[in-house]
């Protein structure tokens, strides 16, 4: 308890040996555990030798899109000398907008923004600069290139005492980056919003628009960025117009209420001016997961997967299965839809191993584009009309 520090002192334990040590917490009851850190008093933990930084010289009025990344993956991948630099080369090209492109790591602004100490503040601290430095009408992007571990999350860890991180005190901040956690990710119930948000004042909106490719490797950064400029050099196609919808649940009440939520947002897509078509395939029955596969539509071509139903960041009540599983079919080179994914924690990308949506998003020439979902637990009261919305502007909103 850090509010109510004590010493334990060890007594002579001798049923257990003669040199065992017995500890007796005072305040301990019988459902409480300690975990104990053993350390040795002769041979003292030596902190690395100081260094010396030059920080970056950053303009943080010109950029408009700013992709924070780690040097792991400014490396080498096939032919190409540095994934990392390859994508923002992309953006900064026409094909790729024409942006005024800034490329930083993580560690660079541990330095520049926090001392040198690692912490998501850093990332905090670096994008609330960018915006006191910047005119208020001037739309700059964030993209958080690389892979992050939520509170609680170590590389291998399937299951957690109880999931979205309750195992605070075991984490990314105390164990490093462990290889995967690149370009961290903000507290419990993570959300990258939280870097350029005025949560101090109630307002939860990014005011940098954000986005992240969870992704661990080179390749995975370069397996995205192919599909990204296959996607973005698309013209008109049949296959856009369709919409495919995912309707799960646990009960007869889920199904009327989550089918009920997925047939309204249906009638928007046959309006102008997307005019497109949607298939819907429901769950029923009284198995948690229930296996569907959707090769068929995918590989003929989807705009929108659309999932409504409980969640989790590997499963879900309508499960289309792993991408890179050969079994099951899935060849969409060229034709990646959206997923919007409404159940809790299914856009959780600060899991490990791969979650279901990172897993789409980085599967080379195949699975998905995008991924549009709930990081932590999530409510039908405040999806629906978020949902419904989203559909109505992108849809039937000639301004989007």
């Amino acid at each position: 308890d850090p509010w109510n520090v004590q010493r334990i002192a060890p007594t002579a334990a001798q049923t257990l040996g003669s040199t065992a040590r017995r500890f007796v917490f005072p305040t301990a009851t019988g459902a409480q555990t300690r975990r104990l850190y053993l350390a040795d008093s002769v041979v003292w933990l030596t902190p690395p030798a100081a260094r010396r930084v030059n920080f970056k010289t950053i303009n943080p009025v010109a950029p408009n899109f700013i992709i924070i990344t780690h040097p792991k993956l400014m490396k080498p991948a096939g032919t190409v000398a540095n994934a990392a630099l390859e994508y923002a080369k992309y953006r900064a090209s026409a094909l790729g907008g024409g942006y005024d492109t800034l490329l930083v790591t993580a560690p660079q602004l541990y330095d520049q923004f926090h001392y040198g100490e690692r912490s998501v503040l850093a990332l905090r601290h670096f994008a609330q600069w960018v915006l006191a430095a910047s005119p208020a009408t001037q739309v700059k992007y964030l993209l958080l290139l690389g892979k992050a571990l939520g509170p609680g999350v170590t590389p291998g860890m399937v299951n957690l005492p109880g999931y979205f991180g309750v195992d605070a005190n075991y984490t990314t901040r105390v164990l490093g980056e462990q290889g995967l956690d690149l370009v961290p990710a903000s507290s419990a119930s993570s959300s990258d919003n939280f870097l350029s948000a005025d949560w101090l004042n109630d307002n939860y909106i990014a005011k940098l628009p954000t986005g992240r490719v969870p992704a661990s490797t080179p390749d995975e950064v370069l397996s995205y960025l192919a599909k990204l400029q296959q996607h973005e050099a698309l013209g008109l196609a049949d296959w856009r117009k369709n919409v495919l919808h995912l309707a799960g649940g646990l009960s007869q009440a889920d199904y009327v209420e989550f089918g009920g939520y997925l047939d309204k947002y249906a009638l928007r897509v046959p309006r102008p001016l997307f005019g497109g078509s949607v298939k819907t395939i429901r769950k029923s029955g009284p198995d948690p997961v229930v296996q569907v596969n959707i090769s068929r539509e995918l590989n003929a071509g989807l705009s929108v997967i659309q999932y409504f139903g409980h969640g989790a960041p590997t499963e879900f009540n309508l499960e289309i299965g792993d991408i890179n599983d050969p079994a099951n079919d899935y060849h969409n080179v060229g034709r990646y839809p959206v997923m919007m994914y409404n159940g809790c924690a299914a856009g959780d990308p600060f899991f490990t191993p791969a979650t279901f949506g990172a897993s789409w998003l980085l599967a080379a020439q195949k699975g998905s584009v995008g991924m549009l979902a709930q990081a932590s637990e999530s409510y039908t009261y405040l999806l629906d009309p978020y949902q419904d919305l989203m559909y109505k502007l992108l849809f039937n909103d000639a301004s989007w």
